[in-house]
């Protein structure tokens, strides 16, 4: 599978992205901006197994992999924000009512 290029200005403004679609979410007791930086920086962890992946397209996907659940953010926006793989990721990531998580971010070390 062929990996996105993006830049820094891309993943800035993908980030961005998340936190505006997130405002006023909270994770527990933190912003859940927070939530999403932990995921990122889970996510560079499991590239190291799965090396299709370039390091800005897994924080892409780490930092916009709740906002399909969770917000009023569209597939489409994705696709035009991040492109069809990253919007792609994000949608297999998404939680399916009822479904068990795909991953256990906890047990990645």
């Amino acid at each position: 599978m062929p990996s996105t290029s993006l830049t820094h200005t891309e993943l800035a403004a993908i980030i961005r992205y998340a936190h505006d679609k997130h405002t006023g979410q909270k994770y527990g007791n933190r912003a859940y901006t927070a939530h999403l930086q932990e995921v990122a920086e889970q996510a560079l962890k499991l590239r190291a197994h799965v090396s299709d992946f370039d390091e800005l397209t897994v924080r892409a996907t780490a930092w916009l992999h709740d906002v399909l659940e969770d917000t009023t953010a569209t597939y489409a926006e994705l696709v035009e924000l991040a492109g069809t793989e990253i919007a792609d990721a994000v949608q297999v990531l998404t939680k399916q009512v009822g479904a068990a998580p795909l991953v256990d971010a906890h047990q990645l070390k």
